[in-house]
């Protein structure tokens, strides 16, 4: 068995994860690409607006914007679902997005006790956060979203 034969059968074992690593990245330089300069164009991210701090509303624009991409690339290059109906594909963006808002709330939290209890720099607190996050939504998205249909 030659190298690039062997090479082939670890890429598809592993196949899943390596591209969902892969896209992940892309969905991470959306997320921190917007983050970073929603925060550091601004002066002091902690400032107010509409009640929240002007950190938290630019990451959640930042999380809407990457979970989108995320939903897209996930759907049809990781898991390659195809949806036969429209019934299928509303479950798969209600499901996919509801788990993403429970894992982007565990990460808020993370974020938000690092910064306003740990007095972390943003960027570091984000970090933290995603990191948690990522793990829930890998395990999820196998689970529950993108499944294969029993045969």
């Amino acid at each position: 068995m030659g190298r690039s034969s062997s090479l082939k059968t670890i890429y598809k074992r592993f196949e899943t994860p390596i591209k969902y690593a892969l896209f992940g990245i892309g969905t991470s330089v959306i997320n921190f690409g917007i983050f970073f300069l929603g925060t550091e164009l601004v002066r002091d991210p902690n400032k107010e607006f509409f009640a929240l701090q002007w950190w938290e509303i630019v990451n959640i624009a930042a999380w809407l914007a990457a979970n989108i991409y995320s939903f897209y690339v996930n759907r049809r290059f990781v898991f390659k679902t195809r949806s036969k109906d429209k019934i299928s594909l509303l479950r798969e963006i209600f499901v996919f997005f509801g788990i993403r808002l429970f894992s982007f709330f565990i990460s808020a939290y993370i974020m938000s006790a690092f910064i306003n209890i740990k007095d972390l720099d943003h960027q570091i607190a984000k970090l933290l956060g995603v990191t948690v996050e990522v793990a829930i939504n890998y395990f999820t998205c196998k689970l529950f979203v993108f499944r294969k249909p029993k045969k």
